[in-house]
């Protein structure tokens, strides 16, 4: 009986920290990649929403052209440069009652980039 209740308390402590690709709001269903106004449409206003903005570097590419004499094009330079680029983030709690597991929710730019199984509601 020990075992099966172990068994049963390590399961349930991995799911809580499991990633869901994808949560059901009623009938419908809200996904990684949906925007954040689907999100609300479907599942409606979350309980909680948390904003703040990171930074990140990205590679960026940029072709010029260099003409000749004769106005042809003589050869093409790539240059390549860092760019600091702003992220919006949003992580909105979903609480849908006791009987229940919470997901979260995380936004970059306006879209679900991953949804979190959390604890029981309330």
């Amino acid at each position: 009986m020990k075992i099966v209740f172990a068994i049963l308390l390590s399961t349930s402590l991995s799911l809580l920290s499991q990633s869901a690709h994808a949560m059901r709001c009623n009938s419908r269903l809200a996904m990684e990649g949906d925007s954040s106004f689907h999100f609300k449409k479907i599942c409606g206003e979350p309980a909680h929403i948390e904003r703040h903005t990171v930074y990140r570097s990205r590679s960026v590419h940029q072709n010029t052209k260099r003409l000749s004499d004769r106005g042809n094009v003589a050869h093409k330079l790539g240059i390549t440069h860092a760019q600091e680029v702003a992220i919006h983030v949003e992580i909105w709690t979903y609480n849908f009652g006791p009987n229940r597991f919470m997901r979260e929710v995380r936004f970059e730019n306006g879209v679900a980039k991953s949804i979190q199984l959390k604890g029981k509601g309330y």
